[in-house]
């Protein structure tokens, strides 16, 4: 069996790939619509001038016609009417042919040659029209007849019966319009080359025109091309641009910015993991040898290998924290939800930092005056709650107070941990809730932490639709405020 021939994924990814370029259908399109508008143009000049010329033939059939009426109406003499059908067609190179018939049918006088040219038989089909009287308007029925001595020729036509020579007379009447078609064939081989003129003119238009407005999009194209992971600070210029590629180009340097600060997240992100994993092995790896550099006692043994268990935990808590964070970023993430009851929450985590605000000359208290219920997960609020108890323990001094509190505000519930620590910089207060961020990292270090804390109850609060701010001054304590919905 033949296989079927197929096509790279490459190539099917390949700009251009089985389909025109953005010019090429600019200048096809501008082409199209400017040459239709042209040939619109040119049909209307060349049916106006048909039209009148069509309208002027039978105007001056119809007089003629009207000048021999008033002749045969007026009873005059043959003679004065072989003059006057001799005047309305003269012999010399004649464009309009008359014909006078009685009422028998025959003919009485005419023009020159007309009998040859359009024999009476050729008016057999044409409605005759009646007119009564001197100064009657008569209409014309324009029609095409022909053929004179074998070459063809347009003539307009019209047969009108009148009153007189024998009150049955019949005129007939011809208009050659040879002229009229020369000129009108004439005009349509210059409308000819006018149009070819005009279609090779808006094609090239076209081209320059779309390679004018396509150069703004190849420029974002090559700078595009030009940004990589290790220069995402290059920008498009937008100033130059029209209003809808400004409009692009603003929206494609938001992207930058935004994947810029993530990168330099990552980088950060990733930085401050090897930091923080690297301590504590670190740390291992130097007891380890000093242990082993020579015999120990027991009890020896037994210190090292306890200090080994809590540098483990603090690397599992790191791991745990880390895993946490990623797992909450996944959007498809759910969180189970109950009802609880902000003050039985509070008490119990109040009852379980009891012994370590104890230890630390820290008095905690609980003050909440009204029932309040929000729907979360009772295990992850604990933890974010907890978090913010233990930080400000940590950075409380003795003799110091930790103040839980929660109040119903709108629609939403204010959980507030305040503190009468040593408070945060200002410069710091923007990034406290950033990932690995440490105001003081020798003092964090030393205190244990790892710098996730604040991150995890920031993004526990995102979890359930809340936010977590800080408000803090040097000197006179810190203030966090975890915001959740009602309902």
């Amino acid at each position: 069996m033949l296989a079927r021939p197929s096509v790279a994924p490459e190539e099917m990814t390949r700009p251009g790939h089985g389909r025109w370029s953005l010019g090429t259908r600019l200048t096809a399109w501008y082409t199209a619509a400017s040459f239709l508008v042209v040939l619109a143009a040119t049909g209307l000049v060349y049916g106006a001038l048909a039209h009148n010329l069509d309208r002027e033939d039978a105007e001056a059939l119809a007089t003629s016609i009207a000048d021999v009426h008033m002749a045969v109406a007026g009873l005059g003499p043959l003679g004065g009417l072989r003059e006057e059908v001799l005047f309305e067609a003269p012999i010399s190179e004649p464009r309009i042919y008359l014909r006078v018939l009685d009422a028998g049918g025959h003919v009485r006088i005419a023009t020159p040659g007309m009998s040859r040219l359009l024999p009476i038989s050729e008016f057999s089909r044409i409605p005759v029209l009646d007119a009564v009287g001197r100064g009657t308007k008569v209409d014309v029925l324009p029609t095409k007849l022909g053929r004179a001595e074998g070459a063809p020729r347009s003539f307009l036509v019209a047969a009108v019966r009148m009153s007189g020579l024998g009150h049955g007379a019949t005129i007939e009447a011809a208009l050659d319009r040879s002229p009229e078609n020369k000129l009108l064939g004439e005009f349509r081989g210059l409308l000819l080359w006018v149009l070819l003129l005009a279609l090779g003119s808006c094609g090239v238009l076209g081209y320059l025109i779309a390679r004018i407005e396509i150069r703004p999009l190849e420029d974002i194209a090559r700078t595009a091309t030009r940004i990589g992971s290790s220069n995402l600070s290059e920008r498009i210029e937008a100033k130059p641009l029209a209003a809808e590629l400004a409009d692009l180009a603003g929206a494609l340097n938001s992207m930058l910015d935004r994947l810029e600060a993530a990168f330099q997240r990552q980088d950060r992100f990733s930085a401050d993991i090897a930091h923080e994993l690297r301590t504590p092995l670190n740390n291992l790896r130097g007891e380890i040898e000093v242990t082993l550099s020579r015999s120990r006692t027991a009890e020896t043994y037994r210190e090292v290998l306890g200090s080994s268990l809590e540098e483990y935990d603090r690397l599992s808590q790191i791991i745990d924290s880390l895993l946490f964070l990623a797992r909450s970023e996944d959007p498809t993430g759910q969180i189970d939800r109950a009802d609880l009851q902000i003050r039985d929450e509070l008490e119990a985590i109040r009852d379980y930092y009891e012994a370590a605000a104890t230890e630390a000359g820290v008095s905690l208290e609980v003050a909440v005056n009204e029932p309040i219920s929000v729907p979360g997960d009772r295990l992850l609020l604990q933890r974010a709650i907890g978090n913010l108890v233990s930080n400000a323990i940590r950075y409380t001094p003795l003799g110091g107070r930790v103040v839980i509190s929660a109040a119903a505000i709108d629609d939403h519930a204010e959980i507030r941990v305040a503190d009468t620590g040593e408070g945060v910089p200002p410069e710091h207060l923007p990034h406290i809730f950033e990932r690995f961020y440490r105001v003081a990292a020798s003092r964090t270090t030393a205190s244990g932490g790892a710098g996730l804390g604040l991150a995890l109850v920031s993004t526990i609060a995102t979890l359930h639709g809340g936010t977590v701010s800080a408000k803090s001054f040097p000197g006179s304590g810190t203030t966090m405020t975890l915001r959740l919905p009602l309902s």
